[in-house]
């Protein structure tokens, strides 16, 4: 699978990357909803432990507690707005689109997840 990805990250990152039919889908996302880019963390919850959050942006989250990366395909990019706290348990995290009407969406595959949920939405 990493073969097709597209490889984003800073010196402070969390070294994810990200499949281009999931770049072209959160590209349009972000520019349909007038967003400087999208959010990607996590939160405890969920049945695993940690849930993802993946939210648009409206504005750059330029604190010091937090890392922004862009993503470049072409000439179009995706800037994506990290926790410092988040990165541990998001490196080297994937990030997929599948396409299929049912069960599809965006997904992630974790290598620091140690078991996931059925659904894909949280881990530990």
């Amino acid at each position: 699978m990493s073969e097709n990805l597209i490889p984003f990250g800073s010196s402070i990152s969390a070294n994810f990357s990200i499949s281009p039919q999931a770049f072209h889908v959160l590209e349009k996302y972000i520019q349909d909803n007038q967003a400087v880019g999208l959010y990607f963390s996590v939160e405890a919850g969920g049945c695993s432990g940690y849930k993802y959050d993946l939210s648009l942006a409206y504005a750059p989250v330029s604190r010091s507690g937090s890392s922004e990366q862009v993503i470049t395909e072409g000439e179009k990019s995706i800037s994506i707005f990290t926790p410092l706290l988040a990165i541990p348990l998001l490196q080297g995290t994937e990030i997929w689109y599948d396409s299929k009407l049912v069960g599809g969406g965006i997904k992630f595959i974790n290598p620091n997840a140690k078991r996931k949920c059925g659904c894909g939405e949280s881990f530990s």
